[in-house]
């Protein structure tokens, strides 16, 4: 079912995988099978779009009856025409079945109008038979489709694709009902009851329509709203799974408290429930943590249900009071300041401690000034040695450039002639002494 539904759609396109329903590997890049996937996905938020076209497909008149409809206790008359409740051995009630009770309903409902004239039942009639006709026509083609999705893996960035696509804002209106939704988890009740209209009508108006379309769009959109329910499941379970959204609304209330005591520290001013609401802290608190369904709480009432839980916990806790103790705590402009006495353990739970931060930050200091002198002294060593090294480099080419004469070695001794010395002495005692060595006199 699921090739088929691809290739229906994408001919030419098909990824192939285990995960198609189909051996071997992927044929395609995984970039090129999750773009078909983004496709399909997109295709199925333009056919959900196109519901908002259906103003009539439920109406007062004919399908309120029918919505949200329980079988009813059968019931038996006796002899004497009174009407008692059919029982089980057991005691419990015997019920009539669903489509018993809705022809009950139907004939009651036109009886109960003095008559009806077919021909005009027909005409005002046949402008909602044709309008969920259509309908039931895109549920045949969507449910298809959100179960193909469903069984397909969804990583984080497809499933924020498919609750952008599908998954998004739709003004549905039903006016003759006086009915709107805002999205459409509920919108395949109200088909199914103008479904069940439709074919029990039918059945009384001759000529109206063929009984089994009511049933064909009854079906298909009791499977749509399962089917679409089923998927929002899955999905939210993965964008919980991946950390970006919170999975409950107490989730959601307990990170708003200390984003609350931050605005009023920040602010300055006693602040109320209205301030919180309308002037973009609840807002901001939406994108900054988002909550799965979160929707629901974006409108004013599921805004003041979810702040009053919040404020209502720093209350309990002492940490914010009632700038006015006598003004009703539940009142839209009723202020609330932070309790003084309690500042500063509420500091110490949401935010951390003054203490701790000045010690961090002189710690800090004190590594980086250690550090800041060590590296300034192996920096002075380092410019030390290398204009030395340079100094001595310098003086070396100084007296290699210079022309020096030769110089005697120093323990190199003179020519030594002992008798011309002894000689020299015994002259030296005795001036008058002729003294000759070699046949000449020395001479002093």
């Amino acid at each position: 079912m699921k090739i088929k539904i691809l290739k229906e759609n994408f001919p030419g396109e098909m990824p192939t995988g285990p995960s198609l329903g189909q051996p071997g590997g992927l044929s395609s890049p995984m970039p090129e099978r999750q773009r078909k996937i983004m496709a399909l996905i997109e295709l199925i938020g333009k056919k959900l779009d196109e519901l908002q076209l259906y103003e009539k497909a439920y109406t007062r008149r004919f399908s309120a009856m029918f919505n949200n409809l329980e079988p009813r206790p059968k019931t038996r008359a006796n002899q004497y025409g009174e009407h008692f409740f059919v029982k089980n051995p057991d005691g419990s009630l015997v019920h009539e079945t669903l489509d018993e009770t809705a022809a009950h309903v139907a004939r009651t409902s036109l009886q109960g109008s003095g008559g009806t004239n077919f021909k005009t039942f027909k005409k005002v009639f046949g402008k909602t038979i044709s309008q969920a006709t259509k309908i039931a026509e895109i549920f045949e083609e969507v449910n298809q489709y959100l179960f193909l999705i469903e069984t397909l893996e969804l990583d984080k960035q497809l499933a924020l694709h498919v609750k952008k696509h599908i998954y998004k804002d739709r003004k549905i209106k039903f006016p003759d009902a006086g009915v709107q939704i805002p999205r459409l988890f509920n919108y395949g009740d109200y088909i199914a009851a103008t479904g069940l209209a439709i074919k029990h009508y039918s059945k009384i108006v001759e000529g109206l329509t063929d009984p089994n379309l009511g049933e064909f769009i009854r079906t298909g959109a009791l499977t749509f709203s399962e089917n679409f329910k089923s998927l929002w499941i899955m999905m939210s379970e993965e964008m919980v799974a991946s950390g970006d959204y919170l999975e409950k609304r107490a989730e959601f209330v307990e990170a708003m408290v200390p984003e609350i005591l931050k605005y009023m520290m920040k602010m300055g001013h006693p602040v109320s429930l209205y301030d919180l609401r309308n002037e973009g802290f609840y807002e901001e608190m939406m994108k900054k943590h988002p909550i799965v369904g979160g929707a629901e709480l974006k409108g004013f009432g599921g805004a003041k249900v979810m702040l009053r839980k919040a404020l209502r916990t720093l209350i309990d806790k002492g940490y914010i009071i009632q700038d006015d103790p006598n003004e009703n705590s539940r009142r839209m402009q009723t202020n609330f300041i932070i309790n003084p006495q309690m500042a500063l353990q509420a500091s110490g739970e949401f935010f951390p401690k003054p203490n701790e931060i000045m010690e961090s930050k002189k710690m800090k200091v004190r590594i980086l000034k250690e550090a800041t002198g060590e590296q300034k002294r192996q920096q002075k060593k380092s410019n030390w040695d290398s204009r030395d090294k340079q100094r001595r480099k310098i003086k070396a080419k100084i007296k290699r450039s210079q022309n020096k004469r030769e110089v005697p070695f120093k323990n190199e001794r003179p020519d030594f002639n002992p008798i011309h010395d002894l000689g020299k002495a015994l002259k030296k005692q005795d001036k008058d002494l002729q003294v000759y060595a070699n046949g000449e006199e020395i001479k002093e």
